[in-house]
């Protein structure tokens, strides 16, 4: 704690832009972030939502490589920030420490992989219940809202925004789900997850 400095973000603030150097690590105290990638044609898709807990930056900490993604607060956000030399002095010191940064890299691939994968699940109601539960995940008050704006939750599942507004509609009127301005909660879990393997 020590080594971190606190950083408060704005909705809509930039932790990063993709192509910047790696300056260090970020942590998510409160609050969540929106991570885009460029496309090929050049537009940037936001493809994960993180709530607290998360950590990002990691990857091209220890390559050196420029950033892969733009990451943005999603809401009102604290982050923790830890820079490059902090870290590898900090490893220098205490190089068992690298086990813990595997693990970090490990579970953020593993998130993405699956992201990718639920991408590619048929049926807009079943990619949109498999998402909003794998934004669920992480957070620590069940009853919490989940800080995402449609227009972006639609962009995370390849949906058209009048699709996914459509299906949003259908899943409060099941009791599945209810919806906010830029956010939404789930109040029926097994029911979301019947959805999802239907």
């Amino acid at each position: 704690l020590k080594l971190g400095r606190v950083n408060r973000l704005e909705p809509g603030e930039t932790l990063f832009r993709y192509g910047d150097p790696p300056e260090g690590i970020f942590g998510v105290a409160t609050g969540a972030v929106h991570i885009g990638v460029p496309a090929d044609d050049g537009q940037e898709l936001v493809i994960y939502h993180a709530d607290k807990g998360f950590w990002v930056g990691d990857l091209e900490l220890f390559s050196d490589g420029p950033r892969m993604a733009t990451v943005t607060a999603a809401t009102h956000t604290l982050c923790l920030f830890f820079s490059k030399q902090a870290l590898i002095d900090l490893l220098a010191a205490y190089p068992q420490f690298y086990r813990d940064f595997y693990r970090m890299s490990y579970e953020n691939g593993y998130a993405i992989m699956r992201t990718l994968a639920n991408m590619t699940v048929t049926g807009s109601d079943r990619r949109l219940a498999l998402r909003i539960l794998q934004n669920d995940e992480r957070k620590t008050d069940a009853d919490a809202w989940i800080a995402i704006a449609q227009s972006q939750l639609a962009m995370t599942i390849a949906l058209s925004v009048p699709t996914l507004e459509r299906v949003l509609r259908k899943m409060a009127g099941a009791g599945l789900v209810e919806v906010g301005y830029r956010k939404i909660r789930i109040l029926d879990r097994q029911g979301l997850r019947n959805l999802a393997r239907s």
